[in-house]
């Protein structure tokens, strides 16, 4: 069931009486939950009257939209079947069939279920003509221009079924790089992977020169970004051994993949591969994490494109860096004192300084997105049933709402792998989120469906 709000919403009706004689409907009617956030298919949505000052008061129930949620006699919606927020009224009656008060509630629906993909999803970006779609499975490389209702192949690579990574150029989102490797040596941690460049959204694609650590094998690439504001510039993280030691390798190509040159050679930590993030509002921020638990740290900041770095220390981002569109920066830390228990932070002057947000004590954080100018959401492994949650903010990580998710009828699924902003009107944002079958890479993903509404009762 959806989520409760932590006050209930008490509405007094002043409106004329519904019979002459009645007494006029001025009871304080009290409806539980406020605003109750729920996903299709739930049957158990549910809300509550009571009218303290009404004996033996009956509930008459209606919904502004009964497609979001038919009302029952007992205050409970039939199956959510879409998508969208209705407001649920009830009248309260005397023992004489008179209304005597009135209250309302808010129901937002904004989980759906996609259901089955022909592979996992394991990463998003934005194409020109809606979402492009990394992974593994039949089409490694898909696209969708309704929020994953339906998907198109894309390309298919030559030996290379497997598209771990998929990232698009916020100057010219018709330009995209896929990583790719190949099914057998994905497991591998010294399997290599190929580059592919498309400057059309898709239709046609090239593969650019192998990422190598010097006269050694191309490298194991682990992220892939552009530069916000420099078209033809690019930046792939790879992970490489010096002297036996574990290194963190990133290589920047200022012509679209033609050349490579090693930008960055920085310790690594942990049995996680890095992740590679560059702000968008600002292209010399660069940022490399290692995800090292329980101790935390171990992340590189550069400031000047790579030139020099900073060692984070511990409590500050760890695993996943997300920006939103006033340039606050928001990660997973693993606090000091290495306790185990992973906050969300938030830096606001460009990660120079972290604050933590909130303690996540129910289960594994599993990533941290931003959707639109302002929309937060970071998932949830729950520990006690494997169960899944979205916790998502509004104002900047202040106050935050737990969003539950629900898989297709017969699926499971585990690793949420990515999320991805598909629009934005200004009342609610949508988004697609990606999980993984189980950990198997024979097992379908499951995509979720996200409409997260910015209105409030």
């Amino acid at each position: 069931m959806g989520l409760r709000s932590a006050l209930p919403l008490v509405l007094l009706s002043l409106a004329a009486c519904d019979t002459a004689g009645a007494p006029e409907p001025t009871a304080s009617v009290v409806v539980e939950p406020g605003v109750l956030r729920t996903y299709v298919g739930d049957r158990n949505a549910r809300f509550t009257a009571s009218a303290p000052d009404v004996d033996g008061a009956t509930y008459e129930w209606s919904s502004s939209d009964p497609e979001v949620c038919h009302t029952t006699p007992t205050g409970g919606c039939r199956t959510i079947t879409r998508l969208g927020r209705a407001t649920i009224t009830v009248l309260a009656r005397d023992r004489d069939g008179h209304v005597v008060g009135r209250g309302e509630a808010l129901l937002l629906s904004e989980v759906e279920s996609v259901g089955p993909t022909p592979g996992a999803v394991l990463a998003f970006t934005r194409g020109p003509r809606g979402v492009l779609a990394g992974g593994y499975g039949p089409a490694p490389l898909q696209s969708s221009s309704d929020a994953g209702q339906t998907w198109t192949e894309v390309s298919t690579f030559p030996s290379r079924d497997i598209v771990e990574f998929v990232a698009s150029s916020p100057a010219d989102p018709a330009l995209a790089v896929a990583s790719a490797t190949d099914r057998a040596q994905f497991a591998a941690s010294d399997a290599s992977s190929a580059q592919f460049l498309t400057e059309d959204g898709g239709r046609t694609w090239r593969r650019l020169a192998p990422v190598a650590d010097g006269d050694r094998a191309p490298v194991r690439v682990v992220g892939v970004v552009f530069h916000p504001a420099r078209r033809g510039t690019i930046y792939v993280l790879g992970v490489g051994w010096t002297g036996g030691d574990a290194r963190a390798l990133l290589f920047e190509s200022a012509d679209l993949g033609a050349s490579w040159r090693l930008a960055a050679d920085l310790p690594r930590r942990g049995f996680v591969p890095p992740t590679l993030f560059l702000d968008p509002t600002d292209g010399d921020r660069v940022y490399v994490l290692n995800d090292a638990p329980p101790d935390g740290g171990g992340g590189f900041a550069s400031a000047d494109g790579g030139v020099t770095w900073a060692a984070w220390d511990e409590g500050t981002p760890s695993r996943t860096i997300a920006v939103d569109g006033a340039g606050r920066l928001y990660g997973i830390a693993y606090p000091q004192g290495g306790t185990g228990v992973e906050q969300v932070v938030r830096s606001d002057d460009g990660g120079r300084s972290w604050t933590a947000l909130f303690d996540e004590r129910e289960g594994y954080v599993a990533y941290a997105g931003t959707l639109g100018r302002d929309v937060i959401a970071v998932g949830v492994n729950r520990y006690t049933n494997h169960g899944h949650t979205v916790r998502v903010s509004f104002d900047a990580g202040d106050t935050w709402a737990t969003v539950p998710l629900t898989p297709a009828d017969g699926q499971t699924f585990a690793q949420p792998h990515a999320i991805a902003l598909v629009s934005d009107d200004g009342r609610a944002v949508e988004g697609v989120l990606s999980f993984s079958g189980r950990a198997d890479l024979g097992d379908p993903g499951v995509l979720i469906r996200l409409r997260l509404h910015r209105e409030r009762p």
